[in-house]
């Protein structure tokens, strides 16, 4: 019997496994060269919907710092799947002029 059991226990776990039949769609980013995928059951946001929010963050931060933020970054792809669960991508310009090495930049992020 246990034979039996142990025979049957790994098949039943091996079937019992969902497979993954999500649809995804594709998403790029051609002037970054960034594509990536993400399930179609996730809503991409409005750019109404990204102002509000990124309103509120930003007013956040001011009233914190008591200073005026400027950004200079370029939204690509917001997903929200629910209340708790989203996804924000942009990017940035950096200017070597201004902003010094590339290289010693990212060194000096990833060393915290």
């Amino acid at each position: 019997m246990r034979l039996l059991f142990l025979i049957i226990l790994p098949i039943y776990a091996c079937n019992s496994q969902k497979a993954d039949n999500t649809d995804y769609k594709l998403y790029e980013a051609e002037a970054v060269g960034w594509t990536t995928r993400f399930p179609g059951t996730w809503k991409v946001m409005t750019e109404d919907e990204i102002a509000k929010l990124e309103g509120r963050g930003q007013a956040a931060m001011e009233s914190t710092i008591d200073e005026k933020i400027v950004f200079n970054h370029i939204n690509l792809l917001w997903l929200k799947k629910d209340q708790f669960n989203s996804f924000t991508s942009n990017s940035q310009p950096f200017d070597t002029i201004a902003d010094g090495s590339y290289k010693e930049n990212q060194e000096l992020i990833n060393r915290h």
